[in-house]
């Protein structure tokens, strides 16, 4: 894979989590995908866990890519995030296969 691919692999990604296409972002993540939160200790392991994990997430949230960068094998993104009246920044670490 190319930078090209990996990082519009990442758009896709933030894409289809704010259009919530759930199938179109379960299609991008590998079945053994762990996710971290080290600010709650939670370790989601699995597509189906991840995808639900999301789709069940409380509130009206959204998400707005600030910066992506990846090159073959890794990519971050950094988001806005808004539930509500809420916002915050978030970021996000891929390994891709």
């Amino acid at each position: 894979m190319t930078n090209t691919d990996t990082r519009a692999l990442v758009h896709d990604f933030l894409r289809s989590l704010e259009a919530r296409d759930w199938e179109g972002f379960a299609a991008l993540l590998d079945p053994d995908v762990v996710y971290e939160l080290p600010q709650s200790h939670e370790r989601i392991r699995g597509r189906d866990s991840y995808v639900r994990f999301n789709a069940e997430f409380p509130g009206d949230w959204h998400l707005a890519p600030r910066l992506v960068i990846a090159d073959e094998d890794n990519g971050v993104a950094w988001f806005d995030w808004k539930v509500g009246e809420e916002t915050a920044e978030g970021i996000v670490f891929f390994r891709f296969a």
